[in-house]
């Protein structure tokens, strides 16, 4: 009988480390990986940090540069995408993200403390510098304040600011701090196979940053953050070994070692949906999760 889909528990945490967090601080990592009609494989990272209860300036797990960005510049959402190629929509489908433009693309809630516009261009400035990108050049002729598109659960005292950079090249030095951002950085868990070099010269990839604050009462004293940060990319299997068939290290050219001590969970799930009725995983995994 065909699994359409397989999940599995490769790198489970030691719940010894993990039980060194504090109960409010969350970390999980994720790998989804498909096969495309067209012979593809499509790869979609996801890790996603949580922490409640968290008061100025101390942010625990998350990691202290966007947290300082969120408060400095009163910002209570914000997201942030790089992508370079086309997704194939009528091949691939639609992508397991959000959709976003070439280059770079931007927006943020802001709270209205009567100078949003100056907020937006010292927010934007401080981007720039954090993720080497070209964010300063978003300026008031290419910002523009969308009224019905990216609705949030923000408060009515803030503003939406809007601003892409269609041309602007993406390239390694926008993925290493983004990286750095990992509670385990690329040393161990999933992120060890985020090769810059396999990811770059793929047919499409986009790379994201999704940061909220979420206040717990009126006075914000305490609230929640979260990140979620996003890679997806679809690679070519046949054009590096001739094959449809591949493994972790011909696609990403990287092995699986470690797990991230800091992880909750660490999933990786294979969707063998347009795999043929031929095929075999190896290692065996722990655990099947059948989806019919």
């Amino acid at each position: 009988m065909r699994l359409p889909q397989i999940s599995l528990i490769l790198l489970c945490s030691i719940n010894a480390i993990s039980a060194q967090l504090s109960k409010n601080e969350e970390y999980k990592e994720n790998l989804s990986l498909s096969q495309l009609p067209d012979g593809k494989l499509l790869a979609h990272f996801e890790f996603i940090t949580k922490v409640k209860n968290v008061k100025s300036p101390h942010y625990g797990l998350y990691p202290k540069a966007i947290g300082q960005v969120l408060d400095a510049h009163s910002v209570s959402e914000m997201h942030l995408s790089f992508t370079q190629g086309r997704w194939n929509h009528e091949e691939w489908g639609y992508p397991p993200t959000l959709s976003s433009g070439t280059g770079v693309e931007f927006w943020a809630w802001i709270k209205d403390l009567g100078e949003v516009d100056t907020t937006w261009k010292a927010l934007t400035n401080t981007l720039s510098g954090l993720f080497c990108a070209s964010l300063n050049f978003i300026d008031e002729t290419i910002t523009t304040e969308p009224r019905l598109s990216f609705q949030s659960n923000s408060k009515k005292n803030e503003q939406l600011r809007y601003g892409s950079l269609p041309h602007e090249n993406v390239c390694t030095e926008n993925l290493t701090p983004w990286i750095k951002l990992l509670p385990c950085k690329a040393k161990s868990g999933i992120s060890v196979l985020l090769n810059p070099h396999k990811i770059y010269n793929s047919n499409f990839h986009t790379m994201a940053v999704h940061a909220k604050s979420i206040c717990s009462d009126e006075l914000c004293n305490e609230r929640e953050l979260e990140l979620i940060q996003t890679i997806t990319t679809v690679m070519d299997p046949v054009r590096e070994t001739s094959r449809r068939d591949w493994s972790l290290s011909t696609v990403f050219d990287r092995q699986l070692k470690n797990a991230c001590p800091l992880a909750k969970e660490s999933r990786i799930s294979v969707d063998l949906d347009h795999a043929g009725d031929q095929y075999e995983l190896k290692p065996s995994t722990y655990q099947h999760d059948m989806a019919l």
